[in-house]
């Protein structure tokens, strides 16, 4: 949270809709530096600890007697567990489903959930305030215009002084 108010407290200059789009903009690229610098590459990590721990193992079968290659064998075993559940949680959330599980995420059924989230995300009509029910883009894209212009413009403030 203080890293997202750090980030909107910054100055910006313009319009009230530039200066938050601007934000929103500044936001997210810093959101998407913060997550690579926090969690890093998953699939990376993934192949990293499946190669850590095929190496660990062909040590672990060589040397049946050392209990410290044995452990370090199980450690190993447990950070791959661990970098699997992080890349199964990140496909979770990318679907927005709570119950798809491992190796589900290139099936027909993801995908399409995958396309059906990004398609609720698009506003396919709009009432005005008029009633007048606009369903062409450009008509909705001109009216959301033209109401944050008018929510947003400034108006002059008139102050008496007795």
């Amino acid at each position: 949270m203080h890293f997202v108010e750090a980030e909107w407290s910054r100055p910006c200059y313009g319009a009230p809709i530039f200066r938050f789009q601007q934000k929103l903009k500044s936001l997210k690229k810093n959101l998407k530096q913060w997550n690579k610098a926090i969690f890093g590459n998953i699939e990376a990590i993934v192949r990293e600890a499946e190669a850590d721990l095929l190496v660990w193992q062909a040590a672990a079968e060589q040397n049946s007697v050392s209990d410290s290659v044995y452990d370090t064998f199980i450690q190993k075993q447990l950070a791959l567990e661990n970098a699997l559940k992080i890349k199964d949680d990140y496909w979770k959330q990318k679907s927005g489903s709570k119950w798809i599980h491992l190796s589900e995420r290139n099936t027909a059924y993801y995908q399409a959930l995958c396309k059906v989230h990004s398609s609720q995300n698009l506003i396919t009509s709009l009432i005005t305030d008029d009633g007048i029910v606009l369903d062409s883009q450009q008509g909705i894209k001109s009216y959301i215009v033209k109401y944050f212009e008018n929510k947003f413009t400034e108006q002059p403030v008139i102050i008496h002084e007795e």
